[in-house]
């Protein structure tokens, strides 16, 4: 460039970006800004989060969203892994940290299955819970192999017998009766909330092969399948992958491959509402993506009929061959924000 063209083109540069600033009040960038050092200490406001009533379906790590509708304290999701938002749990005191004082605003009961002993058959109680089994279920720790590492605390272990279709139904009660009503259902308040987490094993690898095996949010009922939405293990119907699954009592409904192959490993279920939507729920395997349940618009679908009973973190197991199945239990928790103290 001519030298006395260099002072016109720095003059017309700086009068650009005069009058975006003075004419729209913003300076908007495309693409993406770097900078070695950003100071806002002086800046007369800031807003350094996405803001709104719905998470984005997707997002890469270390993104931040602001749930403007989420309980006060609770509104920050961090993107902990490709498309998954995990919550900030604030406390509900506001002040700098959480505060573990008990309140009358949270529900909340765990166990790690510490205490439970070899051959019970009655209900029994195990850490917060009431553990109970469906009539014609086979006793808890009728066997005791393989033992799980000392470093999971307790555990608790459900068997069929050896005939084919035998089924063993143990549940951890939320609630010990069903609700009159399915808008008085946790599936229904799900304007509030809360989250049910189980951690379970199939022990030995005979146990992967001709079963069904259940484990999430159900009804107590003898219906097979049990009312409810699952964490599904059919390997003679949908394969050796570990699906979700919807359920009337004693009829399936619609499903959602989690492309995790069943193993031997441990797993953790995660069923969970965000407090956006009455009848929806989230369900996450491990660390995995998220997905939604509800009556329509979510990636599986589930109405509220029959959903009154939906009370308890249900464990089902089948034998579909006449052969022993074995499902090891090893924590579970139950946890909602009523968002006031009662």
């Amino acid at each position: 460039m001519r030298e006395w063209m260099k002072p016109i083109a720095v003059l017309l540069g700086a009068a650009t970006v005069l009058l975006a600033v003075t004419v729209n009040g913003d300076l908007e960038i495309l693409g993406a800004l770097r900078a070695r050092i950003v100071d806002f200490t002086n800046a007369a406001s800031t807003a350094p989060m996405k803001v709104g009533t719905s998470l984005p379906a997707s997002c890469s790590v270390g993104q931040a969203f602001f749930k403007s509708d989420a309980a006060a304290g609770q509104n920050i999701y961090l993107c902990t892994s490709a498309d998954a938002w995990s919550q900030v749990q604030g406390g509900a005191s506001g002040g700098g940290g959480f505060d573990w004082k008990p309140s009358s605003r949270y529900v909340a009961a765990r166990t790690d299955f510490a205490h439970t002993t070899y051959n019970q058959g009655a209900p029994i109680t195990v850490g917060d819970f009431l553990f109970a089994r469906q009539t014609g279920s086979q006793t808890l720790n009728a066997v005791w192999t393989p033992t799980p590492p000392s470093t999971r605390g307790g555990y608790a272990q459900i068997t069929t017998n050896t005939t084919a279709d035998n089924r063993s139904y143990w549940y951890l009660a939320i609630h010990n009766n069903s609700a009159s009503s399915a808008s008085d259902s946790l599936f229904a308040n799900t304007t509030l909330n809360w989250e049910i987490v189980a951690v379970f094993r199939l022990p030995d690898t005979s146990d992967t092969s001709n079963v069904e095996a259940l484990v999430g949010l159900g009804s107590a009922t003898s219906g097979d399948p049990p009312g409810g939405v699952w964490l599904a293990y059919r390997p003679l119907v949908t394969g050796t992958n570990f699906y979700w699954q919807t359920a009337d009592d004693g009829t399936w409904g619609s499903n959602a491959d989690t492309g995790v192959a069943a193993d031997t490993a441990w797993h953790r279920v995660t069923i969970r509402s965000d407090g956006a939507a009455a009848n929806k729920v989230w369900l996450r395997l491990d660390n995995g993506t998220e997905i939604s349940a509800c009556p329509s618009g979510c990636t599986m679908t589930r109405s509220t009929y029959l959903s009154e009973s939906w009370r308890v973190i249900g464990f089902n197991l089948k034998t579909k061959e006449a052969a022993q199945k074995k499902m090891q239990l090893d924590y579970a928790h139950f946890w909602m924000d009523l968002g006031a103290q009662r």
